[in-house]
């Protein structure tokens, strides 16, 4: 049995008053005129923002948004350092652009960079709420974080925060996955014009090395980087341990 279609706006299912719900893929394609769908909604394809380049340190074809970055190294390797760096870098130069960074940690913690001393991304200046360079002495990236986190540039989310959020809410538990899933799904208001950091990928996708559920974690990502004015994904990515004769890392079979 089809939908009756005249109760979809252009919009498709984002009324509310008539969003129909389905248990899985199968369910809705059975339920409901796929091709009538997209002829409905076929505007939506089109009405597309153009994408733009976000240049820093003098090049200018540097990081394409919207869009989805991976940067893969062993562990320990600075991931998070260049991540902030590079982030920190692209608000700075372009503020009109991307409004926030929103960094879902679920890997290292904030005890790990205070214990590290890493060096800060920024040790003389950072942005204050206009966008103009103010004096800041920090020690480490740790105080980069809480610095534009303080002028809400920057938010970051790891597991201590999340536990929080379970015990306000009276649940056991939430995955990494279920956070990206609720990201996807919100409206392009609330994700648009900013970076996401998903640090790191393993604790979104276990079996990395599993072709089937990384195309579908990408495909999240894709819905989450394409709502309305777009946004950027950064992937962070452990190798393999595994090293061949050379000591190059070497691939699952399926990665």
């Amino acid at each position: 049995m089809l939908l009756n279609t005249e109760i979809l706006n252009s919009e498709g299912f984002s009324s509310q008053e008539y969003s129909p719900k389905f248990r899985n893929a199968k369910e809705l394609l059975n339920s409901f005129d796929f091709l009538e769908f997209c002829k409905i909604n076929q505007e939506s394809s089109f009405d597309v923002m153009e994408g733009r380049w976000l240049n820093i340190l003098g090049n200018e074809n540097f990081i394409f948004m919207p869009g989805i970055i991976v940067i893969s190294a062993d562990s320990s390797h600075m991931k998070t350092w260049f991540s902030q760096a590079l982030t920190f870098s692209i608000i700075k130069e372009h503020p009109a652009y991307v409004k926030e960074i929103v960094h879902l940690d679920f890997d290292n913690g904030m005890a790990t960079y205070k214990d590290r001393r890493i060096e800060p991304c920024y040790s003389q200046e950072y942005i204050n709420e206009n966008a103009k360079f103010e004096k800041d002495l920090m020690s480490n990236i740790s105080e980069n974080m809480q610095s534009f986190s303080k002028q809400g540039l920057y938010k970051y989310i790891d597991h201590k925060l999340l536990a929080k959020y379970c015990e306000a809410g009276g649940v056991d538990d939430i995955s990494p996955l279920d956070i990206a899933k609720w990201l996807a799904a919100l409206p392009e208001e609330a994700t648009q014009e900013r970076i996401f950091i998903f640090d790191v990928l393993s604790d979104f996708e276990s079996d990395v090395n599993n072709a089937d559920k990384a195309a579908r974690f990408m495909r999240l990502l894709r819905r989450l980087t394409t709502k309305g004015l777009g946004s950027l994904s950064i992937i962070l990515h452990h190798n393999n341990k595994a090293k061949d004769e050379k000591g190059r890392t070497r691939l699952g079979k399926k990665a």
